[in-house]
């Protein structure tokens, strides 16, 4: 690299032009950094760099150049999307189950409610008697009639 231009090692520079004000400002004298840059590439992947760049002076305090400094921090980008994509996931799950957690609790509620009507409990009392009845061996289908028809009388 000793020699050759930092536009011919990175061509896809002489494109952005936001890059060429950069190093403007830098052969001026300026000091810049970012810690999070999208860089997109001459085949069209996109990676994430983090940069400095500053002027070098020669010995006589002039400005010779720039000197750049960038690492290529793509992977670490990736993961700490992919951490908020799985604490989203995980707030999502958290919200269902409250909302389920709740639904549960208005259906205790209400069965409570009901539980203690007292039609409620003539009702569960005749289905179980019929339950109990139909898995008996009595041969008395008259009786099983008026127990089956006492029961769709109180659940009208």
């Amino acid at each position: 690299l000793r020699g050759r231009c930092h536009y011919d090692v990175f061509p896809e520079i002489r494109t952005m032009p936001h890059w060429l004000e950069i190093h403007r400002r830098c052969l001026a004298g300026a000091v810049e950094r970012c810690e999070e840059d999208r860089f997109s590439r001459s085949d069209g992947s996109v990676d994430w760099v983090r940069w400095e760049v500053h002027p070098w002076r020669d010995s006589g305090g002039a400005i010779g150049g720039i000197v750049m400094f960038t690492e290529v921090i793509t992977d670490r980008i990736r993961m700490r999307e992919e951490r908020e994509r799985l604490l989203e996931r995980e707030r999502a799950a958290r919200a269902d189950a409250e909302a389920a957690l709740h639904t549960r609790d208005i259906f205790l509620a209400i069965a409570s409610h009901e539980l203690k009507n007292p039609l409620t409990a003539l009702q569960l009392r005749i289905r179980s008697v019929i339950a109990a009845f139909v898995k008996s061996a009595c041969p008395d289908d008259g009786c099983r009639a008026k127990i089956t028809d006492a029961g769709r009388h109180v659940d009208r």
